[in-house]
């Protein structure tokens, strides 16, 4: 599935309209690289998908079936996902203007957690963060010897992907686009 930055503007606004409010009935470990939560909001039960799989580029989306859990050993987010955010109220979903990342925050009984979804790619990720946005955990963990820009490991501070020099095309007006149009060379 590709998913771009206007691609997730519409999935953060579907779940927006679908998940706001809702409580996390159940947190699955699908595979290495995905979780799907189960979510009661308005009446009804919805499917989160996440997977930060290589293969696919990663992706989060609603899907209509309900998830299974595909494997018997809990990953260390998995664990952290059902003790911090099984039973905790999704409050609020961010997308950082023309970025490939969802910001999920969910409050319950431990307290106020954010699940960071990153799509980029064979580099996507999930990962939890405490209200201090410490990394708590995440799918795929990434040590300062494969990328100094960010180390990605629970206990560190989470620092977002490098942003991209992109116009947020959500939020162009006609003059704005007027104006990227006359800085473009088309020679």
């Amino acid at each position: 599935m590709f998913c771009d930055a206007l691609t997730l503007t519409a999935v953060a606004q579907e779940l927006r309209e679908k998940l706001l409010g809702g409580r996390v009935q159940q947190v699955l470990l699908l595979d290495r690289f995905s979780i799907g939560l189960e979510v009661y909001a308005h009446h009804r039960r919805h499917y989160l998908l996440m997977s930060a799989q290589p293969e696919d580029g990663g992706r989060i989306h609603l899907v209509a079936e309900k998830l299974r859990r595909g494997l018997d050993t809990l990953s260390p987010l998995a664990l952290r996902l059902r003790k911090q955010v099984r039973l905790a109220h999704l409050m609020d979903i961010q997308q950082p203007p023309a970025e490939r990342l969802l910001r999920l925050t969910l409050e319950g009984e431990e307290g106020t957690v954010v699940l960071v979804t990153e799509i980029m790619g064979r580099r996507s990720n999930i990962l939890l963060l405490d209200e201090d946005t410490t990394i708590l955990e995440c799918v795929r963990h990434v040590p300062a010897s494969q990328n100094r820009y960010r180390v990605l490991l629970p206990g560190y501070p989470y620092v977002p992907p490098p942003p991209q020099q992109k116009v947020d095309t959500i939020a162009l007006t006609p003059t704005a686009l007027e104006q990227v149009l006359q800085k473009q060379d088309y020679g």
